[in-house]
């Protein structure tokens, strides 16, 4: 009886370990989507500024 319980301990921490891995994983994944948006967010504007600069220069 202990040694199933043991067994069903040791499995319980094995999943614990894998579910925290794959959350590490994840919130590893989710930091890189965000950073990459904020990185394009920032090219954007600055394509948008650069872009009303030469429209302003054009029709002047």
């Amino acid at each position: 009886m202990a040694d199933t319980a043991d067994k069903a301990s040791a499995r319980l921490r094995n999943e614990r370990r894998e579910i925290s891995s794959d959350f590490m994983v994840l919130s590893c994944l989710n930091y890189t989507v965000c950073a990459n948006t904020n990185d394009l967010r920032r090219k954007y504007t600055k394509l948008s500024i650069v872009t009303e600069k030469i429209i302003y220069f054009v029709a002047a």
